[in-house]
């Protein structure tokens, strides 16, 4: 797994911050970026539902701060890497572009992220809900399967971790931060 480096990370791509995807999770929040296609996940203070990036680690905050910096750029390559893996072993997964050094237009702050595909979907706890959608269901619980084999399972049998995207009639699975593979 290759080691990130705040300091030599490339800056191609920014986001505004009123173009939040998600901000449900506990660690990062998603926005769309500039760029088409793209979103990018940036680490935030743990457990704020807080969409403003004043909740987000900036690069300024981390810069000095060596056990934070490790941290954070240890979870986006991980990130990065189990995705990667993931991709190789056929489980759906979306594209990955890498970890960047984001700019928001606004404030002119730079965060680093995670940038992949955006998948134009649903969430697969939300179509699934009470039951409907059994079709769907089963797409989710064959990701599941694939994951399982390869990797402990995490929060990936999370239905919030996986997104139906009706145009490829599949459902992918997201947030990868913490995956392990098995032993």
């Amino acid at each position: 797994m290759e080691k990130y480096n705040l300091s030599e990370l490339e800056r191609n791509f920014s986001f505004n911050e009123k173009d939040i995807v998600s901000s449900a999770g506990t660690l990062a929040n998603v926005y769309k970026t500039i760029e088409p296609e793209k979103v990018a996940k940036i680490m935030k203070e743990r457990f704020s539902e807080s969409s403003s990036i004043d909740v987000l680690f900036d690069k300024e905050s981390i810069q000095g701060n060596d056990k934070l910096e490790r941290k954070i750029m240890r979870k986006l390559g991980n990130e990065l890497y189990m995705g990667e893996k993931a991709k190789e072993y056929g489980i759906n997964v979306p594209e990955l572009y890498g970890v960047s050094l984001l700019n928001e237009k606004n404030s002119g702050k730079e965060f680093p992220g995670l940038v992949t595909e955006y998948l134009d979907g649903v969430g697969v706890d939300k179509i699934t809900k009470d039951g409907k959608n059994k079709n769907i269901e089963g797409k989710w619980r064959y990701q599941i399967d694939k994951a399982s084999k390869y990797f402990e399972e995490r929060d990936f049998t999370d239905k919030v971790n996986a997104i139906y995207v009706p145009k490829k009639d599949d459902v992918y699975l997201v947030d990868f931060m913490d995956w392990k593979f098995k032993k």
